[in-house]
């Protein structure tokens, strides 16, 4: 088994595979015994965070890809008439 040495780092930057992962009881579990309640509570807020920010950047790429439909929508119209 791969050592969880520095675990601090490796659980946050593993963050990508683990958060699939981390559903399995028998994972979770191998990863409690090696990582602290701060370092895996520190796992889960980062991993939060990066959601957050996740569901932002999407919900402004669709306001402006909204907000630009409708600007060349009108400039077509005003193109035609």
């Amino acid at each position: 088994m791969a050592s969880f040495e520095g675990a601090r780092s490796h659980l946050v930057s593993s963050r990508g595979f683990l958060i699939d992962v981390m559903t399995d009881s028998r994972i979770r579990e191998i990863v409690e015994k090696q990582c602290t309640k701060e370092e895996i509570e520190e796992f889960y807020r980062v991993f939060a965070e990066e959601t957050k920010v996740h569901i932002n950047f999407i919900a402004q790429a669709k306001r402006l890809k909204e907000y630009y439909q409708q600007k060349a929508n009108s400039t077509l119209s005003k193109n035609r008439g």
